[in-house]
């Protein structure tokens, strides 16, 4: 079992069957794009949710929250699960739909 996984990771590249027809294709052309389908998606979203202004149910100061911090956001319906810049909490936070000024 351990020769198995080891060779895994010395894989140069794959054979894929069709048929009789066989195709050589190196690691990279499988993995970078599989990459790129996981991650590009992921900071699309991120730059979207860091766009909209939320409002924190404690304190109701409205802010930005962070890209980084928008990466792996938990979220329920339209609120979502942030830490406030002003009071330090973290809650549901609820979006606010008034964009009276502008992000900077």
């Amino acid at each position: 079992m351990n020769c198995f996984i080891y060779s895994l990771f010395l894989v140069w590249e794959w054979e894929i069957h069709f048929g009789s027809l066989k195709i050589f294709l190196p690691w990279w052309i499988i993995a970078i794009p599989s990459a790129l389908l996981i991650v590009i998606p992921i900071l699309i979203i991120s730059r979207l949710y860091s766009k909209k202004k939320f409002v924190c149910p404690n304190c109701n100061e409205s802010f930005y929250p962070r890209m980084r911090s928008s990466l792996f956001i938990i979220h329920m319906n339209d609120d979502v699960y942030l830490k406030c810049p002003y009071c330090k909490k973290r809650s549901m936070c609820h979006p606010s739909y008034r964009q009276t000024e502008e992000k900077k």
